[in-house]
């Protein structure tokens, strides 16, 4: 993370708002004695990723957050769901991905199988595909003759992405 306001601005959209919103609506749902609280953290928040460490983190906050709620039995009684949507990549012009693939939906695509997945799921990626390459991740990950390696594949992985996105940004300033 580059500067202060980088900091801020991070916590400010992925923290704050998860917290603010549950703590508006909650009080409603618990009167109404139904309700459902879908947070959206991010596939970062799987393990920890470099170079992503703040957005990694922020985005595990999003998922202890909601599964805190969950388990608390006074919001089980009052039937609310809540859920936590770790996506893996969406074409969207944020993540700068335009054609869709098996891994990587169209908003649509993916917003549809994750509503689906709502009060079945506590937590998960929102889309199959995702979903089994979440799985396989987090099963090398735990493996450890072979983490060390998935970790030097998702660092390189990342620095490039990084590199590209310096570049980009560079290249703008210019113009």
């Amino acid at each position: 993370i580059d500067e202060k306001d980088d900091i801020d601005r991070l916590l400010a959209i992925n923290c704050f708002p998860q917290a603010k919103m549950t703590h508006m609506v909650l009080g409603h749902m618990i009167q109404r004695k139904k309700g459902v609280v879908i947070s959206l953290s991010s596939f970062s928040a799987i393990y920890p990723m470099p170079l992503l460490a703040l957005y990694s983190a922020c985005k595990n906050f999003n998922m202890y957050f909601s599964e805190s709620l969950r388990r608390e039995t006074n919001l089980k009684s009052k039937n609310i769901v809540f859920q936590t949507i770790q996506p893996y990549f969406v074409t969207t012009k944020l993540a700068k991905i335009r054609k869709p693939s098996l891994l990587i939906p169209t908003p649509k695509t993916f917003v549809r199988s994750a509503l689906k997945s709502v009060g079945y799921y506590n937590v998960t990626t929102g889309h199959f595909a995702q979903e089994i390459y979440s799985g396989v991740t987090q099963f090398l990950h735990g493996v450890p003759v072979v983490s060390g390696f998935v970790e030097k594949i998702t660092y390189g992985h990342l620095a490039s992405t990084m590199k590209r996105a310096y570049k980009k940004k560079e290249a703008a300033k210019k113009q």
